[in-house]
């Protein structure tokens, strides 16, 4: 689920990236001059058919699974549960992630906030947690 991480890094092309796409949007009128200090919260909600406990299981091994494969890349990890909800904060390449996960009945529902700069990318960014998240928490 978390394998979107990647992201995070502090690679040069990543961040050159945003940086062009947030200039041909300021140019063409897609964004406004004080969108620089904006974040952007993505809400997703993701099915599933197992227990709470079991979709939790899978997501604690899911963020195991991040940390080992993505962890030099990371900074700062943060993660706190409270019964079946989490509360998270990552900082990575000068960069803070915060963000909050419920582990619900039938869905998980997961809230991140993005700076600016990670904001730019949001498309691929939900589009990767969607992916990872939904072959994470399918029934086998």
């Amino acid at each position: 689920m978390f394998a979107h991480l990647s992201v995070f890094r502090s690679d040069p092309v990543v961040i050159a990236m945003a940086q062009a796409d947030f200039r041909h949007r300021l140019r063409h009128r897609e964004v406004g001059v004080y969108d620089w200090d904006m974040s952007k919260t993505i809400s997703l909600s993701l099915p599933h058919d197992l227990t709470q406990v079991e979709a939790r299981a899978r997501i604690e091994k899911g963020i195991a699974n991040a940390r080992a494969t993505y962890g030099s890349r990371l900074g700062e990890v943060q993660e706190k549960w409270t019964d079946n909800h989490l509360d998270f904060h990552v900082r990575a390449a000068g960069q803070q992630v915060t963000g909050r996960l419920d582990v619900l009945p039938h869905d998980v529902k997961l809230e991140v906030d993005l700076p600016w700069m990670l904001a730019l990318l949001a498309g691929k960014f939900t589009q990767q947690v969607e992916q990872e998240g939904q072959k994470l928490l399918e029934k086998k």
